[in-house]
C-alpha cells in the first residue's frame, strides 16, 4: 500500500475501498439468488463494518483519540522531510563553494539540522512506542475491540503504514550520507594524484577518509592553500555528524523493522480473495448452464458449495491476519520474520518462530537474530537462560547483539552476569559503540561496584568515547546515585560538553546526599534550565524542611516560563502543608484546575493533605470524593487529618469505610488510626487494632506503632502496663518510645517513675536538650531543686542549645513566623 494513503481522509483510504469494492463484487454476483440477498442483508445490518464506512458511535469515539495521535506524528515526519530537503541543498551548496568562511556557516547549519533531526526521530519513537501500547491496551477494552476486529486491523494498518514511512525517511538520510562520502573520496582521490601523480589504491583511500593519513601530507606535496585544508576538516565534521545520524537510526531499526510492511500484503490478500470470488461467479454460471441438462440434485450441490466457498473466503478476508497468510504460503523474509517477533506476546510463540527460522534456514539473517535475541531478553523477564543459548549460538556476535544481551542481564536480578558478559566481549575483540557502556555502568550501580565502574570509565576513554554524552552522562550518574559526589564532581567539571542532563544528575546527586547548598549552587549556575531542574532543586527543599525557598523557587519557575508539571505541584503543595500556608496552596489547587491538568492518585493525596495539616478537613473531603482513583494513601490522609483534629470515632469510620471498599490499610494508615484512637481515649479499640496489624494483615509493627501505643496506655493512665508493653518488644526501645512514657508520668503525676526514665532517656539521647529540660521538670514538681539545678548544670557544660518553639500564620499571602521569647516581629505591639 502507498504511505500517502495516510495523508488523505482515513475512512476512504485505499484499503477501505478495496474491501468495498470486493463486498460490492460479491452481493452482484448473486443477484439472482433472492434468498441468499434477503439473508446477507440482514447480516449487514446485523453487524455493520468499518470498511464500508459504518461506524457506529463507540467506534467513532475510540478512534477519534486515535486520529489526533496519528496526526500529531505525521506532523513531526513532515518536519523531518523539511529538515532533510534543507540538507540536500546544503550539501549541494557545499559542492559549489571553495571559501573557508562560508564552508563552515554551512558545516554549522546541516550540524544544527541533524541536531534538529535526531530529536525529531526521538520524539516519533516514542511516539511510536505509546501508539503500539495504545493498540493493545484497546483490545482489552471490548469483545468489539479484540484482535482482528475491524477497528482493531484499522488501527495495525495505519500505525503500520507510518512505521513504513519512517523507514523511507532514513533510507533517503541513508543515501544523503552515501552521496557525501562518495564525493568526498572523488575529491581526495583528485588532491592524492595530483600531489604524488599516482592513481591512489582502495587501501590509501579507506585511510584518507578515516583520517589516519592526514590531509596536511598531502597538502605539503602540493602546496594547497589554507582554504583546501579547512574545507577537507569542514567535510569530515559533516561526514562525522551523518555518520552519528545513521548510528541512531541503526539503533532505532528495531522498532521500525516490528511491524514490517504487513500493510503491503493487505491488497495482495485482498486480490486473491477477488480470484476466489471470481471463480466462484464461473462456478455459478456452469452452475446455471449445467440446470438445464441435469437433475435438480446437481443443481442444489453446486449452489451450496459455492455458498460454502463465499463464506470460506469472506472469513478469511475477516479474520485471517495478512502476515500469517504468506507465512503459511510462503517461506519468510527478514520483513515477514520481523513483523512477527514483534508481535509475540508468549515464550511459546517466540519459541515457534524460532524453530522456523532453523528449519526454513534463514536463522543467518543480522538483523533477524538481533531482533530474535531482544524478543527473548524482553519475553523471558529475567530468565535469561534461553536467551543466552540462543546468543552462545551465534558465531560472530555484532555490537547491537552483545548490547542487547548486556542489557538483559543489567535489568535482571543477575545484574553481575552484564560485567562477565562484557569481559568475554573484550576477549573477542568485539566493538563498541556509545550505547554498550549505559547498561554496563546500570549493572555496576545495582551491585555496588565502584572498581568496575572506574575501570569502566577508561574504557570509555580509551575507546574514544568520553566525549559522547550519552555514556559520560551514564557513568555520572552511578557516581551521584553512589555516593561518590568527589568523582562525579571532578568528572563533571571534566566533560568537554555538559547538556541538561549532566546538571541536573549532579543536583539530583547532591540533594539525595542532603547537600541542597552545594545543590543550589549548581542549579544557579545551569545555563539553562528545564522543569526536572526546577522540580528537583524544589524537592530538596522540601526535604530538608525550608519550605518558605521551596515556595519562593515556585514563584521564580512561574516567573522564567517553566511550566510545573504534577510533581512539581506535590513537591509545592507539600511545602504549603509544612508551612501551614494555606493561601498559597490554595492558589496552587486553583492554577492546576485553570490548567486543566490531571489530578493523579499523588497529586490528589498531596492535595489532601494540604488542607487537612492547614485545619480544612470539608475542603479535604471535597477533594477527596472527586477523586476517580481513591489509593491508600489518600484515605490514610482523610483518617491522619481526623486524628489531628481529635476525631478518632470519625477516624474509625472512615478507616472501616476504606476496608468496605476493598483498600488494603498499609504501616502508615495504621500510624494515622492509632494516632487518632491515642488522642480520643480509645483505648480498646486502639489495642484490637495493633493486634490485627500482625494478625489479620501480616504488618510488622515498626518504631512508630509501639509508640502510640504507649502513648495510648500512656495517656488512659496504664502506665504499668505501658512499662510492661516496652520491656516485651521484639526490638530495643528508642528514645521516642521513652519519651511518650514520660510525658505520660509528667501528666498523671507519676514522679518517681518519671525521674527514672528521665534518666534513661539523657543516656540513651545525651546530646538533646529537651530531655534535661524535661527530668528537670519533674524535679520541680517533686521538689527536688538541687537536682533540678544539677540537671540544668549539665545542660550549660554540654553547651547544649534549647530550640525555641515557633508558630506561624498566613496572612494576605505572607508567612509570619513567631518564635517563643523573640519580640522582633515589626507588628508585635499591635498584636
Amino acid at each position: 500500500m502507498n504511505v500517502s494513503t495516510f495523508n488523505s481522509n482515513i475512512d476512504t483510504g485505499g484499503i477501505l475501498k478495496t474491501i468495498a469494492k470486493m463486498n460490492d463484487l460479491m452481493t452482484k454476483s448473486f443477484l439472482s439468488y433472492v434468498e441468499l440477498k434477503k439473508q446477507a442483508r440482514k447480516d449487514l445490518e446485523d453487524d455493520l463494518d468499518i470498511e464500508e464506512g459504518n461506524l457506529n458511535p463507540t467506534d467513532d469515539r475510540n478512534l477519534s483519540q486515535f486520529f489526533q495521535e496519528v496526526e500529531l506524528i505525521k506532523v513531526e515526519m513532515e518536519e523531518i522531510t523539511n529538515l532533510l530537503f534543507d540538507l540536500q541543498q546544503l550539501n549541494e551548496e557545499t559542492k559549489c563553494t571553495h571559501s573557508a568562511k562560508v564552508l563552515r556557516g554551512l558545516r554549522d547549519r546541516m550540524e544544527s539540522d541533524m541536531v534538529a533531526v535526531l530529536r525529531k526521530a526521538r520524539t516519533i519513537k516514542a511516539m511510536l512506542e505509546v501508539l503500539d501500547q495504545s493498540n493493545i491496551t484497546n483490545r482489552s477494552l471490548s469483545e468489539s475491540y479484540k484482535e482482528g476486529s475491524p477497528v482493531d486491523r484499522t488501527r495495525m494498518s495505519i500505525t503500520n503504514g507510518l512505521r513504513v514511512k519512517l523507514r523511507d525517511m532514513m533510507n533517503e538520510f541513508q543515501s544523503l550520507r552515501d552521496n557525501i562520502l562518495s564525493d568526498h573520496k572523488e575529491d581526495l582521490k583528485r588532491r592524492y594524484y595530483t600531489a604524488t601523480g599516482e592513481v591512489p589504491t582502495e587501501e590509501i583511500m579507506e585511510k584518507m577518509v578515516s583520517g589516519s593519513l592526514k590531509v596536511e601530507v598531502l597538502a605539503g606535496k602540493t602546496d594547497a592553500d589554507l582554504s583546501t585544508q579547512v574545507r577537507h576538516e569542514a567535510v569530515m565534521d559533516i561526514q562525522r555528524s551523518l555518520n552519528k545520524l545513521h548510528q541512531v537510526f541503526l539503533d532505532m531499526v528495531i522498532l521500525v523493522e516490528t511491524q514490517g510492511e504487513n500493510v503491503d500484503s493487505i491488497e495482495d490478500n485482498v486480490a486473491n480473495a477477488g480470484n476466489f470470488i471470481h471463480g466462484g461467479t464461473n462456478s455459478l454460471y456452469y452452475a446455471n448452464q449445467m440446470k438445464k441438462n441435469r437433475k435438480w440434485v446437481y443443481w442444489v450441490l453446486a449452489v451450496g458449495l459455492i455458498i460454502l466457498l463465499v463464506c470460506i473466503v469472506a472469513m478469511i478476508v475477516r479474520f485471517l491476519r495478512p502476515l500469517t497468510v504468506a507465512m503459511l504460503l510462503l517461506p519468510p523474509n527478514a520483513e515477514q520474520t520481523m513483523a512477527l517477533l514483534g508481535r509475540c506476546s508468549s515464550m511459546k510463540e517466540l519459541m515457534q518462530i524460532h524453530g522456523q527460522l532453523l528449519k526454513k534456514g534463514t536463522i543467518e539473517n543480522q538483523l533477524t537474530v538481533s531482533r530474535l535475541l531482544a524478543s527473548f531478553a524482553r519475553i523471558e523477564l529475567g530468565n535469561l537462560v534461553h536467551t543466552r543459548m540462543v546468543f552462545d549460538r551465534i558465531s560472530s556476535p555484532n555490537t547491537v547483539m552483545w548490547n542487547a544481551m548486556i542489557r538483559a542481564y543489567s535489568n535482571s536480578n543477575d545484574p553481575e552476569a552484564a560485567l562477565l558478559l562484557y569481559h568475554q566481549m573484550l576477549h573477542h575483540s568485539a566493538p563498541h559503540n556509545s550505547y554498550t557502556f549505559p547498561f554496563l555502568l546500570k549493572a555496576c550501580s545495582a551491585i555496588s561496584a565502584f572498581e568496575e565502574t572506574q575501570q569502566i570509565q577508561a574504557h570509555i576513554i580509551k575507546r574514544g568515547f568520553g566525549l559522547e554524552v550519552y555514556a559520560t552522562n551514564s557513568l555520572l550518574r552511578v557516581y551521584a546515585i553512589s555516593g561518590n559526589l568527589q568523582s562525579a564532581h571532578v568528572l563533571f567539571h571534566q566533560l568537554p560538553t555538559r547538556d541538561i542532563v549532566s546538571w541536573n544528575t549532579m543536583i539530583d546527586g547532591y540533594i539525595k546526599f542532603g547537600n541542597v547548598g552545594m545543590a543550589y549552587k549548581i542549579f544557579q549556575a545551569m545555563p539553562v534550565k528545564n522543569v526536572i531542574s526546577w522540580t528537583t532543586m524544589i524537592i530538596g527543599f522540601v526535604r530538608a524542611g525550608i519550605h518558605k525557598e521551596a515556595l519562593s523557587l515556585l514563584q521564580k519557575m512561574l516567573v522564567a516560563g517553566i511550566k510545573p508539571d504534577s510533581v512539581t505541584l506535590s513537591c509545592s503543595l507539600s511545602a504549603c502543608a509544612g508551612l501551614g500556608a494555606l493561601e498559597q496552596g490554595e492558589w496552587i489547587h486553583t492554577y492546576i484546575e485553570r490548567k486543566e491538568i490531571k489530578i493523579d492518585p499523588v497529586l490528589g493525596c498531596v492535595l489532601t493533605d494540604m488542607y487537612v495539616k492547614c485545619g480544612e478537613m470539608e475542603k479535604a473531603l471535597l477533594v477527596f470524593s472527586k477523586l476517580e482513583k481513591k489509593c491508600v494513601c489518600v484515605w490514610t490522609a482523610i483518617i491522619g487529618g481526623f486524628a489531628i483534629h481529635g476525631k478518632g470515632r470519625e477516624a474509625l469510620d472512615w478507616f472501616t469505610q476504606m476496608q468496605k471498599a476493598g483498600i488494603k490499610p498499609n504501616s502508615i494508615t495504621f500510624t494515622a488510626i492509632l494516632t487518632a484512637c491515642s488522642h480520643a481515649g480509645l483505648t480498646k479499640e486502639g489495642m484490637s487494632l495493633f493486634k490485627s496489624m500482625s494478625n489479620v494483615y501480616n504488618i510488622k509493627p515498626s518504631m512508630e506503632h509501639y509508640g502510640c501505643m504507649v502513648d495510648l496506655m500512656g495517656r488512659a493512665g496504664l502506665l504499668k502496663e505501658a512499662r510492661e508493653f516496652i520491656e516485651s518488644m521484639p526490638v530495643k526501645p528508642n528514645a521516642a518510645i521513652w519519651g511518650a512514657l514520660l510525658n505520660a508520668c509528667q501528666l498523671h503525676k507519676y514522679l518517681e517513675l518519671g525521674k527514672e526514665i528521665g534518666n534513661i532517656l539523657i543516656e540513651l539521647d545525651p546530646e538533646h536538650s529537651g530531655r534535661y529540660i524535661h527530668l528537670a521538670s519533674i524535679y520541680a514538681a517533686a521538689g527536688e531543686w538541687n537536682q533540678v539545678v544539677r540537671v540544668r548544670s549539665q545542660i550549660k557544660y554540654r553547651g547544649l542549645l534549647n530550640h525555641p518553639g515557633c508558630s506561624s500564620i498566613t496572612l494576605n499571602g505572607v508567612v509570619h513566623e513567631f518564635f517563643a521569647g523573640v519580640g522582633s516581629h515589626p507588628h508585635i505591639q499591635e498584636i
